[in-house]
């Protein structure tokens, strides 16, 4: 993911002095995204923190406030792929307009139920594979439904 790289290398190329302030910059971009609701973002930026390039830097993470770990911490259970992804797809569906969904698992459950069968072995109809793909479809138009207000810092 071309915004996963991008964090690392912000985080890479800083000085040794600044590391852990643009590493604390990224929690506090992820902080942003979590209360915009954007689980894509969300886990682009948390994916780029959580290359070993970046986890391996033991000193840097050291120097972050106990606010900051939390907060990645928090960000690392939401998005946690255990369970299918359980911790995300509660919160999923107990979210309001706007949000954006995390493309990745749209995805792959879409291609998960395409592999199933449309018709059953006697010619019927799979209505779960129809009604789980319905389903994930309704999610995607109730995510375009709503813009975000947002306004620009004076």
């Amino acid at each position: 993911n071309t915004i996963s790289r991008w964090v690392a290398t912000e985080i890479l190329v800083a000085s040794n002095e600044t590391k852990a302030d643009v590493l604390g910059h990224w929690i506090k971009v992820e902080e942003h995204l979590f209360q915009l609701d954007n689980f894509n973002g969300l886990m682009a930026v948390h994916a780029g923190l959580n290359f070993h390039e970046i986890t391996r830097l033991k000193p840097i993470w050291k120097d972050l406030s106990e606010r900051k770990l939390k907060k990645f911490a928090a960000v690392e259970d939401l998005m946690s792929s255990e369970h299918n992804f359980k911790n995300y797809r509660n919160r999923l569906t107990q979210t309001k307009p706007p949000f954006i969904p995390f493309q990745s698992r749209v995805l792959g459950d879409l291609t998960s139920l395409e592999q199933m069968v449309t018709f059953t072995e006697d010619g019927s109809v799979n209505f779960h594979k129809l009604t789980e793909i319905g389903q994930i479809l309704k999610l995607i138009e109730l995510a375009q439904s709503a813009v975000y207000d947002l306004k620009e810092d004076s």
